[in-house]
């Protein structure tokens, strides 16, 4: 059995306005074996960088975590004190952010800032340092990195930024590293690009890494096990085969099949209809179920709990993996 590097439980993180309390995270639960690449996909708003956000501790005001376990490396990162989850970050977890731009610090140059991340949790010398950066630059593949490493961030292409931010993540080798949506921004060929040396360096350092993205085409080439969020919780997780081959949830089915293949010449594209409710405004009952063309009655009264509908495949619906069956209940 894989070891375990990453165990969360009951993970709740909440945002505390003056217009209400939103639950961005509510009660989210997984694990991330070691050398796994784990995927959490899911739209825009469904909590996907608050869950990735609350395993760092990195939470802005008005946000808290309430509850829940982050067990990493057998310790609860949730009682660790500041300066203990100081330590660990950049050393043994490490996060690639969606932007680089606004990640990078645009008053000091790459070299400083991937040397910056080495001394910060290695007693060596500034030269040594920088010989260090120069070493990452080359394995993640930036070009005279001699030059780069004089750069500052505007200096360099979408594509570099993001390799300088992968070399920050990764020069002290963590355990686990989190990518945010790594290829949001860039072009399709510098995209493949990023996906491929991510894959690499898990296979380089066995590295444990949680992928963040709303492109199942990405999820679906990178990652070993899926969880898909919605409304901040869980709807669907097993391994990438079974999801793509025999997605059990509404939710997983519209994703899917409303992504646009190569193939594709006559069939129309299929869309999920509607939006992600409001945090604040919730829908009673499954806060899919104004965008399910298979809620029943039960849907719009209740929430489902998670269920195992064969092994390794958990759904949380009322209709247990078998939505072909049902039909929508005017409400």
């Amino acid at each position: 059995m894989n070891e375990k590097v990453l165990d969360i439980h009951n993970l709740k993180t909440y945002f505390f306005t003056r217009r209400g309390n939103v639950k961005a995270v509510d009660g989210v639960s997984f694990e991330v074996s070691k050398g796994d690449i784990v995927g959490i996909m899911g739209e825009t708003g469904c909590g996907k960088s608050v869950t990735a956000l609350s395993i760092l501790r990195l939470i802005p005001h008005p946000g808290k975590i309430i509850g829940g376990e982050v067990i990493f490396n057998g310790k609860n990162l949730i009682e660790i004190s500041d300066e203990e989850m100081r330590q660990l970050r950049g050393k043994e977890i490490s996060m690639i952010f969606q932007d680089p731009m606004t990640s990078l610090n645009p008053v000091y140059t790459i070299g400083d800032q991937v040397s910056e991340a080495i001394r910060s949790h290695q007693d060596i010398s500034r030269t040594q340092a920088m010989r260090e950066t120069l070493e990452m630059l080359e394995k993640v593949s930036l070009p005279d990195s001699l030059e780069v490493v004089k750069k500052y961030p505007h200096e360099l292409s979408g594509g570099m930024r993001q390799r300088a931010m992968i070399a920050m993540a990764i020069v002290c080798t963590p355990l686990l590293l989190i990518a945010d949506e790594p290829t949001t921004s860039l072009d399709v060929t510098i995209q493949a690009q990023i996906l491929k040396l991510i894959k690499k360096l898990r296979n380089t350092f066995d590295t444990s890494v949680l992928l963040i993205s709303h492109d199942f085409g990405v999820i679906s080439e990178m990652c070993d096990k899926v969880m898909v969020m919605y409304a901040g919780v869980i709807v669907e997780s097993a391994d990438v085969y079974t999801i793509y081959e025999k997605p059990a949830h509404p939710y997983t089915r519209g994703l899917i099949k409303s992504v646009l293949k190569i193939d594709m010449v006559d069939d129309v594209l299929e869309t999920i209809s509607g939006i992600v409710p409001n945090p604040l405004d919730l829908p009673p009952g499954c806060p899919f179920n104004p965008r399910c063309r298979f809620a029943k009655e039960i849907c719009c009264r209740e929430i489902p709990t998670m269920t195992e509908i064969e092994p390794g495949h958990f759904v949380r619906c009322f209709n247990g993996g078998k939505s072909d069956r049902c039909k929508r209940t005017n409400y």
